[in-house]
């Protein structure tokens, strides 16, 4: 199930498909990534989320990053 926020770039294009924009940040040092690791899944997340209309990408990716 599609969950929409207010001004969400997400739309149900069908009962099986989803159009989903997202915004990521990829921080290296030190020959790292930054990740976080999903404890159930396993699976490694880098910080990033969905983004709004008319949202600034530099507030969207400091904020996602700073809740890592």
């Amino acid at each position: 199930m599609l969950v929409q926020e207010p001004n969400d770039l997400r739309f149900q294009v069908n009962p099986q498909a989803k159009f989903d924009v997202r915004a990521a940040v990829l921080l290296v040092h030190a020959g790292q990534l930054l990740a976080t690791v999903n404890s159930a899944s396993g699976i490694a997340l880098v910080p990033g989320g969905a983004v709004k209309f008319g949202e600034r990408r530099q507030k969207r990716l400091l904020g996602k990053f700073m809740k890592s």
